[in-house]
């Protein structure tokens, strides 16, 4: 479909530093995709403890970092095996799928994708990387700082 200026049609192909033949490609998200986002913000966050007290925990941030990456994957050609050309995953893998395969990377790799997700993803990725601009109200303090 076309939505005109509200389309984002293109994906990032995101090389890696210390890889820079393999890639990483993220495609634009859609609304379903901040719904699932959303959704994923609040599902299975209460847990039960054994003192019988319930308990709401939301997601880590390493857990959030994993589904954005997964809900926003759209190819790869990091291969399986050493030299071969079988990517580690396809345009058809599941969000389970994408989610073990990050999970098996080293950190470094993750937090790569994740960085370069933010830039083009408003509100994903890393909000480090994401600092809107002060306002200058002394009621809003910068990021990373104490009030």
């Amino acid at each position: 479909m076309n939505f005109g200026k509200y389309s984002v049609n293109e994906s990032l192909e995101h090389h890696f530093e210390l890889e820079p033949e393999w890639f990483w490609r993220v495609r634009p998200v859609t609304s379903a995709d901040e719904l699932a986002m959303a959704k994923f913000y609040v599902d299975n966050t209460s847990y039960i403890m054994v003192d019988g007290v319930r308990v709401e925990q939301p997601p880590l941030w390493i857990e959030v970092m994993y589904r954005e990456i997964a809900l926003a994957f759209d190819g790869t050609n990091i291969p399986k095996q050493e030299g071969k050309k079988t990517p580690v995953l396809n345009d058809k893998s599941s969000l389970k799928d994408i989610e073990a395969v990050l999970l098996s990377m080293p950190e470094k790799m993750v937090e790569e994708i994740w960085v370069a997700l933010g830039e083009v993803i408003p509100f994903w990725g890393p909000r480090l990387y994401q600092r809107e601009p002060s306002t200058g109200s002394p009621s809003e303090p910068e990021a990373g700082t104490a009030n």
